[in-house]
């Protein structure tokens, strides 16, 4: 295939959304979805909206709807994309085709991979990848490839590996996210070639900010602190009910879908992709920043 001929392949995809259909008695049949509720009277249509309904939230080619509409697809085609039934597939910012998900905590891991079955894999490959003791043999990168990684337990030593492995990556992305302190951390998306900052510029920050004190008791930092000096790959885990586990997924596959789902946000700044969120697990409160380097991180070498 030329590519011409896959930029046409492409243009030509549309992408089916989420509907319901309901026929009433008297033949007309009702279609509901994120738009509203539509009445559909020509049998044509309503023959590809029972067919395909159980199919929704996948691709379609044109000639798909050409088969039960004939010389009126063109028309049929405006119309459903009126009602937002069908909508013209954009592929994934940045040239993504991949999506791996890497956890060692099964809690968030069989959430998130439902998510990646459900709503990403009718367009992008999908893999899934946990282990109780995730470690960096587990990893295999890809071009055009997103990372994501959820951690908790986490352990810096191990998080330094992976952004190693990473930075050797020109086409390969990473987001990170974990637990620390009783928050939720997502870093900004990273890439070795962007020169964007890493996650230990993240994690350093965040500990030089845990350390201070006004008091003489010991910090959170100081405990951790003493914990890796006895053991380097000491894991710092973080209990979370099924609420927390869930607030934790949105929080993550709502970053996904901001960064590299175009059909939810048409217009993305250059500034969104250096964003850093935090979500207090005790307060449900997000706090959103731009990070620079950490002056002691060897990233921007």
């Amino acid at each position: 295939m030329t590519i011409i001929e896959g930029v046409m392949k492409i243009k030509s995809q549309l992408k089916l959304n989420q509907y319901i259909s309901f026929e009433l008695p008297g033949g007309e049949l009702i279609v509901q979805n994120s738009q509203g509720v539509s009445r559909i009277t020509d049998s044509r249509l309503k023959a590809f909206l029972l067919e395909w309904d159980s199919k929704s939230n996948s691709l379609i080619e044109y000639n798909d709807i050409h088969v039960y509409m004939g010389e009126e697809t063109s028309a049929a085609v405006d119309f459903l994309k009126s009602l937002l039934v069908i909508t013209d597939f954009t592929p994934p910012n940045l040239g993504i085709d991949t999506i791996s998900f890497y956890t060692n905590n099964d809690n968030i891991g069989s959430l998130l991979k439902n998510v990646l079955d459900e709503d990403y894999s009718p367009f992008l490959k999908c893999n899934y990848i946990y282990d109780e003791k995730l470690n960096i043999n587990h990893f295999d990168t890809n071009s055009n490839e997103l990372i994501v990684v959820f951690m908790n337990p986490y352990n810096r030593k191990f998080a330094k590996e992976i952004r190693d492995l990473i930075s050797q990556k020109k086409d390969t992305f990473l987001i990170f996210s974990y637990t620390y302190n009783s928050s939720f951390y997502i870093d900004s998306l990273y890439n070795g070639f962007f020169k964007s900052p890493c996650h230990i510029c993240h994690i350093s920050y965040i500990e030089s900010q845990l350390r201070i004190t006004n008091g003489e008791n010991i910090t959170y930092q100081q405990m951790v602190d003493s914990l890796y000096a006895d053991n380097n790959y000491y894991q710092i885990e973080t209990p979370l009910n099924f609420n927390g586990n869930l607030n934790v997924a949105t929080q993550l596959t709502n970053r996904i879908g901001d960064l590299f789902l175009a059909d939810i946000n048409t217009v993305i700044h250059p500034e969104a992709f250096n964003e850093s969120s935090v979500y207090n697990l005790i307060t449900k409160k997000v706090h959103k920043d731009n990070p620079i380097h950490w002056e002691m991180c060897d990233c921007y070498e």
